[in-house]
């Protein structure tokens, strides 16, 4: 197949799927993410 005949990738749609971050927005998300559980096991609540 020469260049003119091969099939173009379709560009994927600008919108992100539910519940995906951008790269470093997603990187925060866990780094995040990750600090709130180790919150939630270092002390946990006395009623």
């Amino acid at each position: 197949m020469n260049n003119m005949t091969k099939k173009k990738p379709k560009k994927k749609d600008g919108r992100l799927q539910k519940g995906e971050k951008k790269g470093r927005q997603k990187l925060r998300n866990k780094k995040y993410k990750k600090e709130q559980q180790d919150k939630k096991k270092r002390k946990p609540k006395k009623y």
